[in-house]
């Protein structure tokens, strides 16, 4: 497909959810797949009735986090209402759930599935004309909400249907197992070995046969109790953590990561390459060592100013700056990419931190896979595997991140070895 075919198509699209949400009285819940455009249709939904002078209060923008409450003026006025902008108020959840006594005209909640909790989803129950809610996969929790708001779903578009469209790459998802070395699996074993033995002691608490929620009761005990109790949480959670460090910060992962990256920039021109981490450190080891085999690369996290990440996108975009002979291929992201930003040129996502949140999976692979023009999308996963020395032998077993991967939803296409097989895949 052209450029202008994508574009008609997602403008048919577009106009249908709108057409269904006006069709329930301006009130509904839309699932629309990343990179269809859900938030042109926000933007419409929020100031035409101003433009056309039918409505006279603001427009409510709630959003899941600040990067996307920023982003959402320069969205209005790139789809031509810039003299709208200050008829909108745009903000989080955090501060939108506490306007009891304020009147608005429009509802735009974005990304909700964050938003949708006992306390937060307070803001959709307030009194507006109309309310358009809009995300891209609802999980069954947010749904029952959904019915309880009285907020019906009047739109869905999923990935198939989108790729199927054209209007969203194909996608090829593949996984790089890497061993974490006779001394890393060792502590990794501790570390389970220690939760499994605080796990027993707390279980022992409850009368047997109780039905318990390990996780729920070691936060509750952490929060609420002192003492016995309040010991055994933290022995749990600093294992949990000690453990989820060592797989985030797996020298062998990052060298593994390192080497898929570098061959691709070096054979692949065209490619640009998010890397999503769940945490910072993970991703300076890897700038270091992306930096020293001459590869260069921008960076997106919370210790970085506004500016200076609003910079690392619109660079990675135009990909201009030429340094070393290399210009900026790869961006490296702490959680911060994972939803609500348009990263218009990406085409390759490696998953240094595996994640077990659907949603979360499901906005990564979105994030590289908006349409350009006979184009493929390909996201490689880095995941931990254990060396343990059993029976007389080394023998291979899965860790926590292959867990987090199938718990996430993954289709996983294949395994790979060697950066040379991924090259011919976007």
């Amino acid at each position: 497909m052209t450029e202008e075919q994508i574009r008609k198509k997602q403008n048919e699209v577009q106009m249908e959810a709108l057409g269904m949400w006006k069709k329930n009285n301006f009130n509904g819940c839309i699932e629309v797949a990343t990179g269809v455009g859900k938030t042109r249709i926000g933007v419409i939904a929020g100031c035409e009735f101003i433009k056309r002078g039918e409505q006279k209060l603001p427009t409510l923008i709630t959003c899941s986090k600040t990067t996307i409450v920023e982003n959402w003026p320069k969205e209005i006025a790139l789809w031509g209402y810039a003299d709208y902008i200050n008829s909108c108020i745009v903000e989080c959840y955090q501060t939108s759930y506490k306007r009891k006594n304020e009147n608005f005209g429009t509802l735009i909640g974005d990304e909700i599935h964050k938003g949708l909790t006992p306390e937060y989803s307070q803001v959709f129950d307030l009194s507006f004309d109309k309310r358009l809610l809009m995300t891209a996969k609802l999980s069954p929790t947010n749904k029952q909400l959904l019915q309880k708001l009285n907020i019906p779903i009047v739109f869905t578009y999923t990935r198939e249907e989108a790729r199927k469209d054209g209007i969203i790459s194909e996608l090829t998802v593949v996984e790089k197992k890497v061993y974490l070395g006779v001394e890393d699996s060792a502590k990794y074993l501790q570390y389970t070995d220690k939760m499994e033995e605080v796990s027993k002691k707390i279980l022992a608490t409850f009368k047997s046969g109780t039905r318990v929620n390990l996780w729920a009761t070691v936060q509750n005990w952490r929060n609420h109790h002192n003492g016995y109790f309040k010991m055994l949480a933290f022995t749990y959670l600093k294992a949990v953590r000690e453990r989820a460090s060592l797989l985030y910060n797996s020298e062998a992962k990052i060298i593994a990561a390192a080497d898929f990256i570098e061959h691709i920039v070096k054979n692949r021109k065209d490619a640009k390459i998010i890397v999503y981490s769940e945490h910072i450190s993970p991703i300076e080891l890897l700038d270091e060592e992306l930096n020293r085999r001459r590869v260069t690369t921008l960076m997106y996290h919370s210790k970085k100013t506004k500016a200076q990440n609003q910079n690392a996108i619109d660079t990675f975009d135009k990909g201009v700056g030429f340094f070393n002979g290399s210009n900026y291929q790869v961006l490296l992201s702490a959680k911060g990419l994972t939803e609500g930003l348009n990263i218009k040129t990406a085409n390759v996502a490696v998953v240094l931190s595996t994640t077990s949140n659907n949603l979360d999976s499901i906005q990564r692979e979105g994030r590289v896979s908006r349409r350009k023009e006979d184009n493929r999308s390909l996201v490689i996963h880095i995941t931990g595997c254990l060396q343990v020395y059993e029976m007389n032998k080394y023998i291979i077993k899965d860790t926590k991140d292959k867990d987090w991967l199938n718990n996430s939803g993954t289709v996983v296409n294949f395994a790979v070895e060697d950066p040379e097989q991924v090259l011919d895949l976007f």
